[in-house]
C-alpha cells in the first residue's frame, strides 16, 4: 500500500507503477517519492480502526456487524488477502461519509 498526499491535502492509496501520479481531487501531477507517506501497515490499520469507530456513530445499525468484522480483522494476524479486503471496506466506508 502506497499512500500519497497531494499539495491540496488529499490522501489516497496509489496503485500505479509510474514515478508520477495525478491527484484524483485536483488533478495536479505529483512526484511519488516526494509525496509518499511512509507508514507501517500497523499504523495504517490503527488509523483505519480509529476512523471506523467515528464512522460507526453516523451509519445505520446494519453496518455495525460489518464494522466489527473489519476492526477485528485489522487487529488480528489474518491472512494478507483478508486484511486487504478489510482495508478496502474501511476505506470505502470512510470515503463515503
Amino acid at each position: 500500500m502506497v499512500l500519497l498526499q497531494c499539495k491540496c491535502g488529499y490522501v489516497w492509496d496509489y496503485q500505479g507503477k509510474s514515478n508520477y501520479a495525478t491527484c484524483p481531487r485536483c488533478l495536479h501531477k505529483i512526484a511519488i517519492e516526494k509525496h509518499k507517506i511512509d507508514l507501517s501497515e500497523q499504523e495504517i490499520d490503527n488509523w483505519l480502526i480509529e476512523q471506523l469507530k467515528k464512522a460507526e456513530q453516523k451509519l445505520p445499525e446494519d453496518y455495525k456487524a460489518k464494522i466489527q468484522w473489519c476492526t477485528e480483522t485489522l487487529k488480528s494476524q489474518a491472512p494478507a488477502m483478508q486484511k486487504m479486503v478489510a482495508r478496502m471496506f474501511a476505506l470505502s466506508v470512510i470515503k463515503n461519509l
